[in-house]
């Protein structure tokens, strides 16, 4: 059997049951593209079914209010990406009747869509010719042909002017949907960017780094260190209420929008952090802190350790210099209010 078919005979045979894809629609392949960017399946797995059902059509996501879509954006992360897609719901209910157009030129002017999702509508969601190379494709296909270029735009340009140039095989032009979605599965799979699992490829018969066993990635540039922040978030609560004291982030903040408890910076590899405020530290804080909570997030390129510290608010106003107008008291219902995954995981402490 051709080994391309054989990758989409397995693919189909794996991961058909995958519901953006039991569900097939421009709408859906739009909404779970934009989900998979920087996440896991597994992830959006959890959330894929429950956002559709909140959202069940463009039009519903583009007459929605942002607050709305990141509530229920809630646990994927990232949440640029959900603004991203109403922005891009919004401008196709507006000028485009509500229909998800299907020419690349038209698709790239719209709020929220860039080149990759463009050309993932296009192949995936509407199986019509386009090449969408997000990391799984880039990686297996390098492999594949051999190619050695830099990790980045120029590998990119390649793959893309041999697509164009029809020198890729024709199962490529032919089933654009099968191989697209099959080759994403095979580099999450058993061609991974540390490890690879030849022995279970379906295309290791014809793949030329493999007959070379040569699967070294050519990244360029040099990668992007990461770096430690230690943050301290309090959480000071309302129990005959049920409340606990909170902010709700401002434009241009990490997590713009959602609300979370009073955070702030006790240690940072960059000093000019300015997302959060300083916590200078003294006899009260360190006392707190040994009985403190710990869990650990990242964000972007911060690896951070999170110290969660059960206080009063006498005692959380004594330590912080704040302005009381920035903090109020908010509902510890976790449906009714935004907040962030960080606050969340900080409430499994609650005492």
């Amino acid at each position: 059997m051709n080994a391309w078919k054989k990758l989409i005979d397995w693919s189909n045979g794996e991961f058909n049951s995958l519901p953006w894809r039991m569900k097939r629609s421009l709408y859906h392949t739009l909404v779970s593209e934009i989900m998979l960017q920087q996440t896991t399946v597994s992830t959006v797995l959890n959330h894929f079914d429950k956002f559709i059902a909140i959202f069940p059509t463009l039009e519903s996501l583009g007459n929605s209010s942002e607050e709305k879509v990141t509530l229920h954006w809630s646990g994927l992360g990232y949440y640029r990406r959900a603004r991203n897609l109403l922005n891009g719901a919004k401008f196709i209910v507006d000028h485009h009747k509500g229909t998800i157009p299907l020419n690349f030129e038209t698709l790239i002017s719209i709020p929220g869509i860039g080149p990759y999702t463009a050309s993932a509508i296009i192949a995936i969601g509407s199986n019509q010719k386009s090449l969408a190379l997000d990391a799984n494709l880039e990686r297996v296909l390098s492999r594949v042909f051999n190619l050695k270029l830099p990790w980045g735009q120029k590998l990119k340009e390649e793959l893309h002017k041999r697509f164009d140039q029809k020198k890729f095989p024709p199962i490529f032009y032919n089933r654009p949907r099968e191989i697209h979605e099959s080759l994403m599965d095979l580099g999450r799979n058993f061609c991974l960017a540390k490890k690879v699992y030849c022995e279970k490829c379906p295309l290791s018969t014809i793949c030329l780094a493999h007959k070379k066993n040569d699967f070294q990635i050519n990244k360029g540039g040099k990668k992007e260190s990461v770096v430690g922040l230690q943050l301290v978030r309090f959480l000071i609560t309302n129990k005959k209420n049920n409340e606990v004291l909170a902010y709700v982030k401002k434009k241009g903040q990490w997590l713009e929008g959602q609300i979370e408890v009073p955070t702030f910076i006790l240690k940072s590899d960059n000093k000019n952090l300015t997302q959060y405020p300083y916590l200078k530290s003294d006899e009260k804080l360190k006392k707190l802190l040994k009985d403190a909570g710990l869990f650990t997030s990242h964000i972007t390129k911060y690896k951070i350790k999170n110290f969660v510290v059960s206080c009063d608010f006498e005692d959380f106003n004594q330590l912080a210099e704040i302005q009381k107008k920035d903090f109020h008291f908010y509902a510890l219902k976790y449906s009714a209010n935004h907040f962030s995954t960080a606050t969340l995981k900080s409430f499994k402490f609650l005492v």
